[in-house]
């Protein structure tokens, strides 16, 4: 470890420390202002006895309840002014307003009321002793998530494992990734995705573990992977989510034990929390499922041909399933490769997929004797990485899923397999899925171009806010607003409840100059999220893009709300080419659907977004291929 790595680690554990130490120790310092006395009065006020009460005063907002009271305890005279448990204020419910309309009924009419009082110190009383137990839940939830989160970021910063890669040599590709910007306008890739492709060359030049595996054959070790006959570990995942089902069940079935003293109270917003044990009653279904089709199928084996699956070459073999009345379904199989890793640092670090290359079609079927066989193989391009052995840390893996919808349960297995590069062809499979695909694709490119040409645009496979005229010569592409309306929806709600919870908690649990600035400010992260979220979701809804191109000139223009915003053009004798690039994804693996944007490069370095929001690589190119075209014929 260099010393630059060592200053790094050495600042990123006093960071977490520090993060993590407020986050904890605030967490445990509001719940000891406001859960823990809650509990101990309600343990305490059990044993105090009943004493009638005048009172002298009630006021109060939406957040408190005020009183004072007089009473007689063992014939001498004492003043009050507790009301309930809580030494908080809060705004949860219609706690207060309850309170303080009988309150005001008992005084205005100059009724007494009952009050319980301390026999060991009459100067103690209180008005209600009842624990609001959907009050102390939230509280405890909430300094307890904190805890957590101050605890895990000093435990990550402490025990993670090293990256693959230093952070000196983070800061390398960083600054090779600022030169290559710099000196080649016209490469769009992203960080991300330079840093990633930088992290397969690294691999395929690696002699150390990766290189050596094949070599040796140490990948054979690994107990899943000793023979051709790779298993789908069906059984332990079902166990997993049984056991994941009941405790999310059990945890939160307390929540039907608060709720209806909150509904009660008129606090109808706690029927949120409903959501938490809907979503028990899916897992549940969701075990029940996988039992059924673990019942039905059994064990499921994948047999490679060739073993292992070859980068370069094939992944194929053959899959046995029980049921002879399957003769006649119809099955998909899709060969994904992905890249595992712990993304973000603290309370936000998370272990996310990523699909890099996937392929998909459906399997050749034949009669068995007890069921039928499925017969497939994949071509494997060769710039692809090998399978992780130890798969730890941050790595790639290859997966088969095999899938059929059929009368009663559905069939869906997947395989973790080894894939190396052997440019191995499959020695008994013919079926081919990879050239379905191929030969499908150019069909579809063909359908586009015919098309396109034709000016039949609407049969172009483009989305459908993506308007085409032609006035002459002149061509117009135009995007409107609102044509990104379901992400913009489900951004304004997801924003919409992190910015009404904060704003809650800051008004619900402010009870003093220190308790509210430490509210306040563990709100910052969600509000920030919140501004962020729906900055995003007005920008989707409110964005349109109207770009044309005629014998002179390539321009776009970006309007918010119908008003321009942004212009860029060039000139015609400037331009060199349309590419595509990704800009976003929907779904994973065969399912994946990629959104493309087509922009215009000019020889001096600019680039012009033309269209956006493309679905499928195949349409996106041949939009572009048809706009240079025009282009070129100027």
């Amino acid at each position: 470890m260099n010393a630059l790595t060592m200053l790094i680690r050495t600042f990123q554990i006093v960071v977490a420390l520090v993060f993590g130490t407020i986050f904890s120790g605030a967490g445990c310092f509001i719940f000891y202002q406001t859960g823990w006395p809650m509990y101990q009065s309600y343990q305490e006020t059990k044993y105090w006895q009943p004493v009638s009460a005048e009172l002298t005063l009630v006021d109060g907002d939406a957040n408190q309840t005020r009183a004072a009271y007089n009473y007689l305890f063992e014939g001498r005279p004492y003043e009050g002014d507790r009301v309930s448990l809580a030494t908080f204020n809060d705004n949860i419910g219609s706690y207060h307003q309850d309170m303080q309309a009988e309150l005001k009924r008992a005084l205005h009419s100059n009724k007494p009321i009952t009050i319980w009082v301390n026999p060991d110190d009459p100067h103690e009383s209180v008005i209600d002793r009842e624990m609001r137990w959907g009050l102390f839940s939230l509280v405890t939830v909430f300094c307890f998530v904190f805890v957590i989160i101050g605890l895990t970021v000093i435990l990550t910063a402490f025990f993670r494992k090293k990256s693959s890669r230093s952070a000196a040599t983070s800061i390398s590709i960083l600054k090779e990734y600022m030169e290559l910007r710099r000196n080649s306008p016209a490469d769009t890739r992203s960080y991300a995705e330079y840093v990633e492709q930088s992290n397969i060359q690294g691999a395929d030049t690696d002699t150390g573990q990766r290189s050596s595996a094949t070599q040796t054959k140490a990948w054979r070790n690994k107990k899943e992977w000793q023979s051709e006959s790779i298993h789908s570990g069906a059984k332990s995942s079902t166990l997993f989510f049984w056991v994941f089902a009941l405790f999310w069940n059990f945890v939160s079935s307390f929540v039907l034990f608060v709720l209806p003293e909150e509904v009660a109270n008129g606090n109808y917003l706690a029927l949120i929390a409903l959501a938490f044990p809907l979503v028990g009653i899916f897992l549940l279904y969701k075990a029940i499922k996988m039992s059924l089709e673990l019942r039905r199928f059994g064990d499921v084996v994948y047999k490679m041909d060739p073993y292992p699956g070859s980068i370069g070459g094939n992944i194929g073999g053959t899959v046995d399933i029980p049921g002879n009345e399957l003769y006649g379904a119809e099955f998909t199989v899709e060969i994904a490769c992905g890249y595992s890793h712990v993304s973000g640092s603290g309370k936000n670090r998370s272990r996310r997929e990523s699909i890099k290359w996937s392929e998909g079609g459906r399997a050749k079927v034949e009669r068995t004797m007890d069921g039928v066989r499925l017969r497939f193989k994949f071509d494997i391009p060769d710039n692809l990485p090998e399978a992780d052995i130890a798969q730890r840390g941050n790595y790639y893996f290859w997966r088969l899923t095999i899938k059929a919808v059929l009368a009663g349960p559905d069939l869906e297995r997947s395989f973790t397999i080894p894939v190396f590069k052997t440019a191995e062809a499959s020695r008994f499979i013919r079926h081919d899925i990879s050239k379905q695909v191929e030969e499908q694709e150019q069909e579809k490119a063909i359908q586009i171009k015919n098309a396109l040409h034709g000016g039949h645009f609407d049969s172009a496979g483009l989305p459908y806010h993506l308007k085409i005229y032609l006035d002459g010569r002149t061509i117009t592409i135009y995007q409107p607003m609102l044509r990104n309306k379901l992400i913009a929806l489900f951004l304004l709600a997801f924003g919409g409840t992190f910015g009404f919870v904060s704003a809650s908690v800051v008004s619900g649990f402010s009870s003093g100059m220190l308790s509210t600035i430490l509210t306040a400010l563990f709100t910052v992260p969600f509000m920030a999220v919140a501004v962020g979220t729906l900055g995003l979701a007005f920008y989707l809804l409110a964005n349109s893009l109207s770009a044309w191109i005629d014998g002179n000139t390539i321009a776009a223009t970006r309007s918010l709300l119908l008003l321009p915003v942004r212009t860029k053009s060039m000139a015609t004798i400037d331009f060199t080419s349309f590419s595509i690039k990704q800009t976003s994804f929907s779904g994973q693996g065969a399912k994946r659907n990629n959104y493309y944007k087509i922009m215009a490069h000019s020889s001096g370095g600019k680039t012009i977004t033309v269209a956006e929001g493309i679905n499928g690589q195949t349409v996106a190119q041949g939009l572009a291929d048809y706009l240079g075209r025009m282009v070129q014929s100027y």
